[in-house]
């Protein structure tokens, strides 16, 4: 018995299972049981809402709607950023937002270059998605990073400028070390035993049909994109936000007044 292509029988199977894992937390730790009822709420809320919108940017399918859609989704992104690394948002958003869409957009759209032209409008909202998923967690551990380095570096900077070193030479090593950071999610991806973890990607790809070179080669250039993507957001967001970071005297204030 199945509804549109889906076993109810399996459905109540993967309940049933669900509830006996819950019914062990029920029973030893019911403080992590709410955690994980929230949790899945939260997931299975969010999934429906994504559906919903990937929905209508399908029946839409306009290139402009989906720009529209990445302009959000990059003002998304860069909201995150400011209340996870705690910077002033009305200074540093419009410049963190700006910086994720150039870098999805160049990144991702050079991947969408790479398939048929009547398929890259289908595939434009997954691919970008993924792209805006990974400059996420990557952007976050980068800026972070970068403004840690700026706090505790602060005497170190003045010795170099004060021996004739630039403020670009000054802060090198903290954009070393912030680019070193957004690569960590990556490396850890990267290198995760495929044999037993098959990428999500690869595996929808499989599931739709997909020949499975296609699926391997287009699985290789997504990764190639993230990485792209991460570093090239990175280094825009410096940029263009290193004026923020400093005021007038070159001195490490994000939180002070415009210079």
């Amino acid at each position: 018995m199945g509804i549109i292509g889906i076993s109810v029988w399996g459905v109540v199977l993967v309940v049933i299972l669900l509830v006996a894992a819950l019914s062990i937390f029920w029973l030893l730790d019911r403080r992590m049981l709410m955690r994980s009822l929230q949790a899945l709420s939260a997931m299975t809320l969010q999934l429906a809402l994504a559906a919903a919108y990937v929905w209508g940017l399908f029946q839409l399918d306009n290139w402009l709607v989906n720009l529209l859609w990445l302009v959000v989704m990059a003002g998304a992104v860069a909201y995150i950023y400011t209340r996870r690394v705690r910077l002033p948002s009305k200074r540093f958003w419009p410049v963190l937002a700006f910086s994720v869409f150039c870098g999805s957009l160049l990144s991702g759209g050079s991947l969408l270059l790479s398939v048929d032209a009547a398929n890259a409008k289908q595939l434009f909202v997954p691919m970008m998605a993924i792209v805006a998923g990974s400059l996420l967690s990557s952007g976050t551990l980068a800026l972070g990073e970068y403004v840690i380095c700026l706090r505790n570096t602060r005497s170190h900077r003045r010795y170099l400028q004060a021996n004739g070193a630039t403020h670009l030479e000054a802060i090198i090593p903290c954009v070393r070390r912030s680019l070193r950071a957004s690569l960590l999610p990556l490396f850890k991806f990267f290198t995760s035993p495929l044999i037993v973890a098959l990428p999500l990607l690869f595996c929808g790809m499989l599931l739709g049909g997909v020949k499975l070179w296609i699926a391997i080669v287009v699985t290789i250039l997504m990764m190639m994109t993230t990485f792209a993507a991460t570093v090239l957001t990175v280094v825009i967001i410096l940029w263009l936000s290193d004026r923020y970071f400093f005021d007038s005297n070159d001195n490490f204030n994000p939180s002070g007044s415009l210079s």
